[in-house]
């Protein structure tokens, strides 16, 4: 039984859609992989507490950015607005890249 309250209609949120589950879990399983070289200095303990956050919160910012709900806007707006000046441009990963460079040939 999930810990979190159903929402739908005029009292919160669209439900996200079955696309938006499973492209949150790809991302939070790729976002998990990429830091497997720092999970040697996490505890399983700690990781078990960012695994479910990682997962929600891909979840909410697909829903943000896809659902046609009233405010998604603007907390993509602000979203973007708070992020660090210092972040790097994203990149694709190596090891992706990789991947898809052994499939062309």
């Amino acid at each position: 039984m999930s810990n979190q309250p159903k929402i739908s209609g005029p009292v919160g949120p669209s439900e996200p859609t079955d696309d938006m589950i499973y492209q949150a879990e790809v991302i939070a399983m790729t976002i998990r992989n990429a830091m497997e070289d720092i999970h040697e200095h996490i505890s399983d303990e700690t990781m078990a507490k960012i695994n479910p956050i990682v997962r929600n919160g891909a979840l909410t910012a697909l829903h943000a950015l896809y659902a046609d709900d009233p405010g998604t806007v603007d907390w993509v707006a602000f979203q973007r607005l708070i992020k660090p000046t210092y972040w790097e441009t994203p990149e694709l990963l190596p090891e992706y890249v990789d991947y898809l460079a052994s499939k062309q040939g």
